[in-house]
């Protein structure tokens, strides 16, 4: 019962921030539009695309609950990585955009009309406010699913802030050029995170040793464990970004059921130590 109440909680802090986001993204889209603000619009992208992250975490933490599904062994940690690819490339085509827009602006010294200060503090003050208290429902995350939702919201508080400081310098000096450059700023720091994501997600698809975890230690490590006479091979790999799997064939000194039980004891509680839960160990 603890499990499952445990389990609700999170999804549906979850499903909160993403009702929250959704509606704060639709509004910031119009509120940017209407006060002629590149900033605000390019904030909301990045808010967009959060919006599809936070939707996709509260389905697949609504899955996992489910556990009805015998044909995927592994699970279905991966599945999201295909929301996750399709999220990328929508916000990094829209940043694209939005960056070709506030250059031209800027080149036409932001001709199209004037900024709307007021509404760019307006706007930005019910930014921080929403996801300030998104961030507050998720901060003690104790899911990797969650934690990455708190990790967005406080990223989006900051961001909102920075808007909100802009539009206090535009209320007192007109300085219309600092909108674009501003947006400029907003979506080249997205596409960098955009690709830095794509680069971990196509990571984990290649089946790519994890970060900070070294083969060569390991085996070391393992040659070390009594009753192994050679490592014969270890194949390590991320099953979903969080959960790590690995396969060990050894060649023991004594083929014996009580020395082989002893030995895959041994390399379990080696291999735990460095964060791996799923563990192969195969006798040669």
């Amino acid at each position: 019962m603890q499990y499952k109440e445990h389990h609700n909680h999170t999804t549906g802090n979850i499903k909160t921030a993403f009702w929250l986001n959704l509606f704060f993204t639709i509004l910031a889209f119009v509120g940017g539009y209407i006060m002629n603000s590149n900033a605000i619009q390019a904030e909301s992208i990045h808010n967009l695309g959060c919006t599809f992250t936070i939707g996709s975490a509260w389905f697949f933490q609504w899955l996992s609950e489910k556990r009805q599904f015998k044909s995927f062994s592994f699970g279905m940690g991966r599945i999201p990585l295909i929301g996750a690819i399709i999220s990328a490339i929508v916000i990094f085509i829209s940043s694209i955009l939005m960056i070709s827009e506030s250059i031209g602006a800027i080149e036409i010294h932001h001709s199209h009309g004037d900024i709307v200060a007021e509404g760019m503090i307006w706007i930005s003050l019910t930014g921080i406010a929403i996801k300030g208290f998104a961030a507050y429902r998720t901060r003690k995350a104790s899911g990797e699913n969650e934690r990455l939702v708190s990790i967005h919201m406080i990223a989006d508080t900051m961001g909102w802030a920075t808007i909100l400081i802009a539009g206090i310098i535009l209320l007192f000096v007109h300085i219309p050029l600092l909108d674009s450059a501003l947006s400029i700023a907003i979506s080249t720091y997205i596409i960098i995170n955009v690709v830095r994501s794509s680069i971990r997600i196509f990571s984990i698809l290649f089946d790519r040793v994890p970060a900070g975890i070294s083969i060569d230690r390991i085996k070391n490590d393992i040659s070390s464990i009594n009753g192994i006479e050679k490592v014969e091979d270890i194949k390590i790999w991320s099953l979903d970004g969080e959960k790590s799997a690995a396969i060990v064939q050894i060649l023991p000194t004594i083929y014996s059921e009580e020395n082989n039980k002893k030995i895959r004891q041994s390399i379990t509680e080696c291999l735990s130590d460095f964060g791996i839960s799923e563990i192969y160990v195969e006798f040669k």
